[in-house]
C-alpha cells in the first residue's frame, strides 16, 4: 500500500503521526518531505 499525504505544516498533529501508525501497523515505512507544488491545487480554483 502507498498514500500520498499533502498537508500544511500548521495542520500536522500527534494525531497525524498516529494515523499513519494506524494505516501501516508494526511496518518499517519511508517519508519523504518536499514543498508542494501548488499550481494545481490554484487552477482548480477559479
Amino acid at each position: 500500500m502507498e498514500t500520498t499525504i499533502r498537508i500544511n505544516t500548521d495542520a500536522i498533529t500527534p494525531y497525524l503521526i498516529e494515523g499513519i501508525k494506524k494505516l501501516f501497523p508494526h511496518k518499517m515505512v519511508e517519508i519523504t518531505i518536499q514543498p508542494a507544488d501548488d499550481t494545481e491545487y490554484f487552477l482548480g480554483y477559479p
